[in-house]
């Protein structure tokens, strides 16, 4: 939140700006694939119908 609001300030408290943004930028993606990995394999493939 700190790097949200005020990324000087927390470069200035030590927070390593650089680092943190990377960490979410990645964890963004990988929180969304678990759910969708998830959801994919518990769906059933779709089957033809036979009515044409």
């Amino acid at each position: 939140m700190a790097i949200r609001e005020d990324e000087i300030a927390a470069k200035a408290m030590g927070i390593h700006t650089r680092n943190l943004k990377l960490m979410a930028f990645g964890m963004g993606p990988r929180l969304a694939a678990c759910p969708g990995a998830m959801f994919a394999s518990f769906q059933v493939l779709f089957r033809p119908s036979l009515s044409a």
